[in-house]
C-alpha cells in the first residue's frame, strides 16, 4: 500500500492484514481487516497484532445479524 501526502511521491506503507472465511447457509462470507504502519511507526510482536486482528474481526462477526430469509423491509 502506498500514501501520498502534500505532493511527495508515494511512500510504501507496511500492514498486517487479517481475514476470515466461512460459509453457512450456502453464502460465503469474507471478512477481512488491515492494520497500516504509517511513517517510522513500529509494529509490535507478530503475536499481538495478530491477536489484535482475530479480535476484531470476530468482534464485527458477532455484530452481523444474518435473516432466515429476504425480507423486504430491509
Amino acid at each position: 500500500m502506498t500514501i501520498s501526502q502534500n505532493n511527495q511521491p508515494p511512500m510504501r506503507l507496511n500492514a498486517y492484514r487479517g481475514i476470515v472465511i466461512f460459509d453457512m447457509d450456502d453464502y460465503l462470507y469474507v471478512v477481512s481487516c488491515q492494520r497500516n504502519f504509517l511513517h517510522e511507526e513500529e509494529p509490535g510482536e507478530i503475536e499481538d497484532e495478530a491477536e489484535e486482528l482475530k479480535d476484531q474481526l470476530y468482534e464485527f462477526i458477532e455484530s452481523i445479524e444474518f435473516l432466515d430469509e429476504f425480507d423486504d423491509n430491509y
